[in-house]
C-alpha cells in the first residue's frame, strides 16, 4: 500500500510539472530565464548611489522579456494575476508610490475575455523617501513580485507568488549622488507613465444597471455597471482610445460593452461592477490612452467620485456604437444582423455537430462509439435502428427543453437556453449521474449484471432503451456548452416565432446526432475501428477519465448556484459517500455472491447512496446562521476601539485544514457566537493578499489557517492552534461577557 501511495504521489507530481512546467518554488530561476532575458535580481536599478535624509529615491524594475511574452498590468482586466509589488523597507525609509507604464488592450473573441497587459520591455518605478532623522549607512530595500506571464498565441504560466525577497542596496549619506549610467533607463521609463490630464479634459462616472449578454451564454441579465464619459479639448480617435479602470470592482469581461462616441471630442464606455449586495462604488481610478495629433500614444491618469446622476449628453450628438478593438486599430469582426434564416440554420446544424467535441458531451460520444463497435457485427439494419432511436432521444429532449424555454420566455419568466442547469438540484442530479457513469466505466460496478441470463428480446429492448437514454443524456449535458456558431444561432432563434424557433432546435439536435447517423448509414467506416478485443476494456476505462472531467467541469457551475458556496466542501463529501455506495454495490451485487451477503451488501449500498444524495442536496440551499464580514484592518481597529468582541478566520478555499476547523469547531459554536455577540471577520487568502500575509507573519503562522479572538478588553488576541476542537473554542467563548 505504501509503495502504491508513493507511486501515485510521484505520478501526481510528474503530471503537475508537465502541465505547468518549471514554474514554481525551487524552480524560480528556471522560470525567470524562460520568460525574461535576465533574473529579477539583476533587473533592479536605483537612480541614486547615495541619498540625503529627507530626500526621495527611486528603484526601477526593468523587465526585459523574451520574444512574444507579456505580463499583465496593475489591473489585469479579468481573472489573470495582475502585477503586484510588495516592498519591505527598513526603519527610516518609507514607500511613497508605485508607477506603472500604461497598458495595452487585448480582447480574445473566442472566449469573450479582455486583458490589460504590458508587452516587450516594461519598466516599473517605486518611489521611496528617507526620513529626516535617518542614520547614515547602507540599507536594503526588498521587493517581492507576484505576477503572471503569457506567450503570444501560446501558454500562460500559473500565477506566480514570489517568496523570494530581491534586495537592492542604498546608502544614506550627507549628500545625494545620481547614478549617471542609470539615467537613460529612468528617462525612458518616464515616457510611458500616465500624466495628469491637461487643462480642458473632463471625466464623469455614473453607477447604474444595464442589460447585457453574459460570457458563457446568450442570456441577457441585469448587472450593476459604471458608465465612464471622457471629454477632451481635442478630437479623439475612437479606434485608438481606451479606458483602463484600476478600481478592482470595475472589470471588462462582457461582450456587450462597446465604446460609444457621443461627439468628436467625447467618448463613453461601460464597465461591469463586481459588488456585494448593497455595496456601492464611490471612487473610480484608471488610465485613458489616446493618439495625439502626431500619431503617438499618450496616457492620462484619472480619478473621480462616482455620481448617481447620468452625464448630460451633448446636444445634437450622433452617438455611434463601435465594436471591440485593440490599440492597433484592428476591429473585431461581428456578425451582420441582416443575414437570412438559412445562414443561421446552417450555424445551428454545425453548432450542434461541434457540441460532440465539447468537454461535457464528448464522454457520451465515447460510450456510443463503444456501442457501434458492438453493433458492427449485428448488421447495418441493427446499427441504423440504434442510431435512429438515439437521434429520437436527442430530438425529443431538445423539443421538450425548447418548448419549456419558449413557454417561460413568452410568460416573461426570463428563461434562456440551458435554464434547467440554473437549478442547483438539477445540476447536482446530473453530476451524480455522470459521476456514477464514470465509476461504471472504471469497472467499480456493472449496470445490468442481473440481465445477463435474460432472453434476446429483453436484451434488444434494453439496448434500444439505452440508445434513447443516451440521446437524452447527451442533450442534457450539451445545454451548458455553447459551441462556436451556436450562440449566434440561438440568439437569432429566440427572436423568431415559436414555430420557426423549434425548427432551429431541430437542426441543432440533428447536428448533435449526425455522427451516429452517418456511421449507421455508412457502416463501412467502422472498419477503421479495431476489432473487439482486450483494447475495449482499456478504452472504456480511459473514457472514464473524460467522464470524470465533465464532472469536475460542471462542479464549478454547481458551486456558483449554491446559496452558501462554503458548503461546497460538504457536497464533495456526499460524492465520496456515493462512490463508496457504488463500490459496495459493485462488490456485492454479482450473482455468484452468497445470497445473504448480497442482500446485506446491496441494501447497505442503497442506504449509503440515499444518505449521500440527501445529505448533498440539503447543502445546496442551506444557509449559514453566522454572518461573516470581509477582513478589513480599518474596520477591525474601529471595532476594537469600541471594545467589541471579534473573531477572525484567516482561511483559503484550497486549505483543507481550514475547512475541517469550520466543520468541527467553528460552526458547532454558532449559538455561542450569537449569544456573546461576537463579530466574525473572514480573511480570504485563496489569492495572494499581502495584508493577510503581513498578519500571518506577525503571529508567526507559516500560512492559513490562523484564527484570532479579541475579547473586547485586551488589545492582544487569543491565537488558536492550527487545528482546534469545538471544546477549545467554546472554552474561550464562555469567558466572554454576554452581549
Amino acid at each position: 500500500m505504501k509503495l502504491f501511495l508513493y507511486i501515485f504521489l510521484l505520478l501526481l507530481s510528474f503530471t503537475s510539472q508537465a502541465q505547468f512546467g518549471d514554474f514554481g518554488g525551487s524552480n524560480k530561476d528556471n522560470l525567470e530565464l524562460k520568460v525574461f532575458q535576465r533574473g529579477l535580481a539583476d533587473s533592479l536599478f536605483v537612480n541614486k548611489a547615495t541619498v540625503k535624509p529627507g530626500v526621495t529615491f527611486e528603484v526601477l524594475l526593468d523587465l526585459k522579456m523574451k520574444e512574444d511574452w507579456f505580463v499583465y498590468w496593475q489591473a489585469s482586466g479579468g481573472i489573470s494575476q495582475k502585477m503586484d509589488f510588495v516592498w519591505e523597507t527598513p526603519d527610516g525609509i518609507s514607500f511613497v508610490e508605485m508607477k506603472f507604464p500604461y497598458p495595452r488592450y487585448k480582447f480574445d473573441d473566442t472566449i469573450n475575455s479582455a486583458s490589460f497587459y504590458n508587452p516587450k520591455n516594461p519598466k516599473y518605478i517605486a518611489v521611496f523617501k528617507v526620513a529626516e532623522n535617518a542614520k547614515p549607512g547602507k540599507v536594503n530595500v526588498g521587493m517581492k513580485l507576484n505576477w503572471q506571464a503569457c506567450e503570444k498565441g501560446g501558454q500562460c504560466i500559473q500565477p506566480f507568488t514570489g517568496p523570494t525577497l530581491y534586495n537592492k542596496e542604498i546608502e544614506i549619506a550627507a549628500e545625494s549622488k545620481i547614478v549617471s549610467e542609470n539615467e537613460a533607463l529612468f528617462t525612458e521609463a518616464n515616457k510611458f507613465f500616465p500624466k495628469m490630464a491637461p487643462e480642458g479634459w473632463a471625466i464623469h462616472a455614473f453607477e447604474t444597471t444595464k442589460d447585457f449578454q453574459g460570457r458563457y451564454d446568450d442570456a441577457p441579465s441585469k448587472k450593476p455597471v459604471v458608465q465612464v464619459t471622457i471629454s477632451a479639448p481635442m478630437e479623439l480617435d475612437e479606434f485608438s482610445s481606451m479606458f483602463f479602470p484600476i478600481t478592482e470592482s470595475a472589470h471588462d469581461q462582457s461582450v456587450d460593452h462597446p465604446i460609444t462616441k457621443l461627439d468628436s471630442n467625447t467618448l463613453q464606455r461601460v464597465y461591469e461592477l463586481n459588488l456585494e449586495e448593497g455595496q456601492k462604488i464611490t471612487d473610480l481610478n484608471g488610465v485613458f490612452t489616446y493618439k495625439n495629433d502626431e500619431g503617438y500614444t499618450e496616457a492620462i491618469q484619472f480619478s473621480t467620485k462616482v455620481s448617481d446622476k447620468a452625464v448630460e449628453l451633448p446636444k445634437n450628438s450622433n452617438a455611434q456604437e463601435l465594436p471591440y478593438r485593440n490599440l492597433s486599430g484592428e476591429n473585431i469582426k461581428i456578425e451582420s444582423k441582416n443575414k437570412g434564416i438559412l445562414h443561421y440554420l446552417i450555424l445551428a446544424f454545425f453548432g450542434g455537430f461541434i457540441l460532440n467535441l465539447m468537454p461535457c458531451v464528448f464522454p457520451v460520444l465515447s460510450i456510443k462509439v463503444m456501442g457501434f463497435v458492438n453493433q458492427a457485427k449485428e448488421g447495418k439494419g441493427h446499427g441504423l435502428m440504434h442510431a435512429g432511436i438515439y437521434t429520437l432521444g436527442v430530438l425529443v429532449s431538445f423539443w421538450v427543453l425548447a418548448g419549456v424555454t419558449l413557454s417561460l420566455k413568452s410568460a416573461e419568466q426570463g428563461a434562456s437556453w440551458g435554464f434547467q442547469l440554473q437549478n442547483p438540484y438539477m445540476m447536482f442530479g446530473l453530476i451524480i449521474i455522470l459521476f456514477a457513469l464514470s465509476l461504471n466505466l472504471f469497472g467499480v460496478f456493472e449496470i445490468g449484471v442481473s440481465l445477463t441470463s435474460a432472453g434476446q428480446s429483453v436484451q434488444g429492448k434494453t439496448g434500444f432503451s439505452a440508445s434513447f437514454m443516451s440521446g437524452v443524456l447527451a442533450t442534457v449535458v450539451a445545454t451548458p456548452c455553447m459551441a462556436p456558431m451556436l450562440g449566434a444561432a440561438l440568439a437569432f432563434a429566440f427572436t423568431q416565432p415559436p414555430a420557426i424557433a423549434m425548427i432551429f432546435f431541430t437542426f441543432i439536435a440533428l447536428g448533435l446526432s449526425s455522427p451516429y447517423l452517418f456511421l449507421a448509414i455508412f457502416p463501412q467506416f467502422l472498419k477503421f475501428i479495431p476489432k473487439p478485443g482486450a483494447w475495449m476494456e482499456t478504452f472504456k476505462q480511459a473514457m472514464g477519465f473524460l467522464m470524470m472531467l465533465a464532472v469536475f467541469w460542471l462542479m464549478e457551475t454547481l458551486q456558483s448556484l449554491m446559496v452558501e458556496q462554503d458548503k461546497f466542501f460538504n457536497v464533495l463529501w456526499a460524492f465520496t459517500a456515493m462512490g463508496a455506495a457504488l463500490w459496495l454495490y459493485g462488490k456485492y451485487s454479482p450473482a455468484y455472491i452468497e445470497k445473504n451477503k448480497r442482500i446485506i451488501g446491496v441494501l447497505s449500498a442503497l442506504i449509503l447512496g440515499a444518505y449521500a444524495i440527501t445529505y448533498g442536496a440539503n447543502k445546496l440551499e442551506e444557509k449559514t446562521v453566522l454572518t461573516w464580514e470581509k477582513f478589513d484592518e480599518a474596520k477591525l481597529s474601529k471595532y476594537l476601539a469600541e471594545d467589541k468582541k471579534v473573531f477572525i478566520d484567516f482561511t483559503a478555499t484550497w486549505c483543507a485544514t481550514c475547512q475541517v476547523n469550520k466543520k468541527i469547531a467553528i460552526y458547532p459554536n454558532t449559538k455561542m457566537f450569537l449569544k456573546k455577540g461576537v463579530i466574525l471577520m473572514k480573511g480570504d487568502n485563496t489569492k495572494h493578499d499581502p495584508i493577510i500575509n503581513k498578519w500571518l507573519d506577525t503571529y508567526e503562522s507559516p500560512g492559513v489557517p490562523l484564527n484570532l479572538l479579541y475579547d473586547g478588553k485586551d488589545s492582544k488576541p487569543i491565537k488558536f492552534p492550527e487545528t482546534f476542537t469545538k471544546g477549545m473554542l467554546e472554552e474561550q467563548l464562555q469567558k466572554l461577557d454576554d452581549k
